[in-house]
């Protein structure tokens, strides 16, 4: 095989691994959110969503033909939320990914942690949640969705069985 085939074969299993990589990295972050979710009783969930905020750094921006100014650059990225019933979410901490799935950077008051498998991943999760100031915006979040008229679930009677 020629070296650009052997090199078509490696990134063929790159992306393979990276896509694997990825699938895991969301199921920590699904498992994470059920787990908030049951400990709040359904009051607050987790998700990661994409910020853009304008940023403060200017760069070239072209306005048409031979012309171009100085534009604000947006500042996007991924934060860890929790979403509290009819409420707006609330960041947690900041989250950088990259092509390859790992490492998974977690980003909150004092602390910037890069995880390099699942369970790293899930470590670095349990210092956010066990961090005071996310837990003090859990709590917000927690007393929010109640006072917003989210109650605590009661029991669903079971379904009827008709014949």
């Amino acid at each position: 095989m020629s070296k650009f085939g052997d090199a078509f074969q490696r990134g063929q299993e790159a992306y393979q691994s990276a896509e694997r990589a990825k699938a895991e990295i969301q199921d920590v972050f699904r498992t994470l959110s059920a787990d908030i979710e049951q400990q709040t009783h359904g009051l607050v969930s987790t998700s990661v969503m994409r910020f853009t905020h304008p940023g403060k750094i200017f760069g070239p921006a072209v306005m048409g033909p031979g012309l171009t100014t100085m534009m604000p650059l947006a500042n996007t990225y991924d934060a860890l939320v929790a979403v509290a019933k009819d409420e707006r979410p609330v960041e947690l901490c900041t989250v950088k990914g990259g092509p390859y799935g790992y490492p998974v950077t977690l980003t909150f008051p004092g602390h910037s942690v890069a995880a390099h498998d699942r369970e790293s991943l899930e470590e670095a999760l349990v210092g956010v949640l066990a961090h005071p100031e996310v837990a003090g915006k859990l709590k917000l979040a927690m007393e929010s969705a109640r006072v917003g008229g989210a109650s605590l679930p009661t029991a669903v009677p079971a379904p009827s069985r008709e014949q």
